[in-house]
């Protein structure tokens, strides 16, 4: 089944995770955490507003369709050759244009260059846990500003830096986050949005 390999012992499991958390939580670190999670997005006031096909539902219900399209080769080729040029992962080029798109398409109906995105982080901080089988995953929330004028090079490293900085402090819970600061602002109250951001960008390294 593993090819005649024998797989190697693993020797934390999650309760050894569950149980290094709770320690964290109590940790200088951990409110060093928070205080950069609630500078970063205190101040939110607007959700991301996007044309609706549909009136937005009382409470989200989740349903919707599924597009799918592929990038060729070359503009591949090109996005990756953009990406070492700017000395960025090709993760964080993509977010950036990603950022772009959003910005151009809430511009039909609001002039927004505020604009946060959910994007997963892998948080098997604690040693040992390479192997280990569960669920260790955040999601952050990247704040950025797509403002008029700002070159794409420049916000590019704007979205750089800021993945950096959101990386650096990827073990301060969403769901504590969500609680705190899910409502900041009138636009994000009731059950029609998600606390704190309404899209997701995931990106997956086929290699």
């Amino acid at each position: 089944f593993y090819r005649g390999q024998e797989l190697p012992a693993v020797n934390m499991q999650y309760r050894h995770y569950v149980r290094w958390e709770n320690q964290y939580r109590q940790s200088p670190d951990f409110s060093t955490q928070r205080e950069y999670w609630v500078k970063q997005l205190g101040t939110l006031e607007t959700p991301l507003e996007l044309p609706l096909d549909f009136p937005r539902p009382d409470a989200a219900d989740f349903s919707g369709r599924t597009f799918n399209a592929r990038i060729g080769e070359t503009t591949t080729a090109g996005l990756k050759t953009l990406a070492r040029e700017n000395r960025a992962s090709l993760n964080m080029l993509l977010l950036a244009i990603y950022n772009v798109l959003l910005c151009k398409i809430s511009g039909k109906i609001s002039d927004q260059d505020d604009i946060c995105v959910g994007i997963p982080a892998n948080v098997r901080g604690y040693d040992g846990l390479d192997q280990s089988l569960g669920m260790f995953t955040n999601t952050l929330v990247i704040r950025s500003r797509p403002e008029p004028g700002l070159t794409f090079p420049d916000f590019l490293n704007h979205v750089k830096i800021t993945c950096l900085e959101a990386l650096s402090n990827q073990e301060y819970p969403y769901e504590e986050l969500a609680k705190e600061l899910g409502n900041a602002g009138d636009g994000f109250a009731g059950m029609s949005r998600n606390p704190l951001f309404d899209v997701v960008f995931v990106y997956e390294n086929g290699n």
